[in-house]
């Protein structure tokens, strides 16, 4: 399974739950792959919880994406540079003989108004 990036909340919870009803099986209480019987691993990713700001790009009119934590910059936000409480640690399943490994960082987009005023 990927890492969510760029991705809504609710895209992610279903991504989540169609990859296990799709693609695992349960068997004495562990996960493995439907395809090969490989049993699932898991990579603990760093997801960045935020909002995209509401301006759009003038040529393109996209949406431009911009965490709302006014620490990161554009330039050097990566996961390791997160302000605690910002970044959910998420247990990412996969099959190390069918997918590659996810990546160690993500994000997931919230509803602005799902933040403290803090982080707004």
């Amino acid at each position: 399974m990927e890492t969510p990036q760029h991705i809504d909340a609710i895209q992610f919870s279903e991504n989540v739950s169609d990859y296990l009803l799709s693609r695992c099986t349960m068997r004495d209480w562990e996960l493995y792959c439907v395809d090969c019987g490989t049993a699932i691993m898991y990579v603990f990713a760093e997801v960045l919880v935020h909002h995209v700001a509401e301006e759009r790009d003038a040529v393109s009119g996209s949406q431009l994406h911009r965490a709302a934590i006014p620490e990161i910059t554009l330039e050097s936000a990566s996961c390791f540079d997160l302000q605690a409480g910002a970044v959910l640690r998420v247990a990412m399943p996969y099959c190390p003989a069918c997918e590659p490994e996810p990546h160690r960082c993500g994000c997931v987009h919230l509803p602005a108004e799902t933040f403290p005023s803090r982080l707004q």
